[in-house]
């Protein structure tokens, strides 16, 4: 479980939501120990001080200092003695499993169909909590100016939008359009079809994780029809949230069509 954990960690490091489960099951691994070494020997109280002069011999800081499986070993004293407060996330154990499977496998569905620079979709359902700090906010357009929206250590100095091709340029557009047609009883129907593509590369240029916001414009009668699916629209703009993790370097595919009918020639 602890391998299979830190696989899904190192491949989905720029998920959030993998970041909080996997800091609960720390938790909770943790907290199974203590209860065995309790039971084990029988005193509660014995324990808990042990766990406190370790902390002491390795020197004043350790008392709250993160424990190297990731929990604080001063939590742990206090829920020893029964004096820690109530998390407001209650996680049993059978959700900790639920949670642990699906992260699991989304790390296999990962794993067969994207390479790690893929884009990401990720919107976060209304009121979800996370321990983490949110992540910094990218904004960027069609043309990939960077707007006056996105978070203050990247706009600097800037009040307006600009443009910065190290965190957004576009790599690729591409217009084409063919011929399809279509016989339903004996009718035979001709359609036009228009196609514009375009590849953005989106750098996190920071040390924290970041969430690319990318504004694209769909004219009128035109409609995306790529994967990933926007996870949002504005009026006649396409809305996409794609999550990059520090200094990661993700890619975006946006493709649009629009039909129409022609004559028979």
């Amino acid at each position: 479980m602890s391998l299979l954990q830190s696989a899904v960690e190192a491949v989905l490091f720029y998920h959030p939501a993998v970041w909080w489960v996997s800091s609960r099951i720390r938790r909770e691994r943790e907290h199974c120990c203590d209860d065995i070494a309790v039971a084990v020997s029988g005193d509660c109280l014995s324990y808990a001080k042990a766990l406190s002069r370790m902390a002491e011999m390795r020197g004043p800081a350790a008392a709250c200092a993160v424990a190297a499986s990731g929990g604080a070993l001063k939590a742990r004293i206090a829920r020893l003695l029964g004096t820690d407060q109530v998390s407001a996330f209650p996680l049993p154990a059978t959700a900790l499993l639920v949670m642990m499977a699906g992260t699991a496998t989304a790390f296999a569905a990962h794993g067969a169909t994207h390479a790690q620079s893929t884009a990401l979709l990720l919107p976060f359902a209304p009121g979800q909590a996370l321990d983490q700090t949110p992540p910094l906010s990218i904004v960027v357009d069609t043309s990939c100016l960077i707007q006056p929206e996105s978070d203050s250590s990247i706009l600097g100095d800037h009040e307006d939008a600009f443009r910065d091709d190290a965190i957004c340029h576009l790599e690729s557009v591409h217009s084409s359009q063919h011929v399809e047609e279509k016989i339903a009883d004996g009718e035979r129907t001709r359609f036009l079809v228009e196609i514009k593509e375009q590849e953005y590369v989106l750098l996190n240029p920071t040390d924290a994780p970041a969430l690319f916001t990318v504004r694209h414009y769909v004219p009128q009668d035109w409609s995306i029809n790529s994967d990933p699916r926007p996870s949002g629209t504005d009026g006649a703009t396409a809305l996409f949230a794609v999550h990059a993790g520090p200094g990661q370097r993700v890619h975006l595919h946006v493709g649009m069509s629009r039909t129409y009918p022609i004559g028979p020639d």
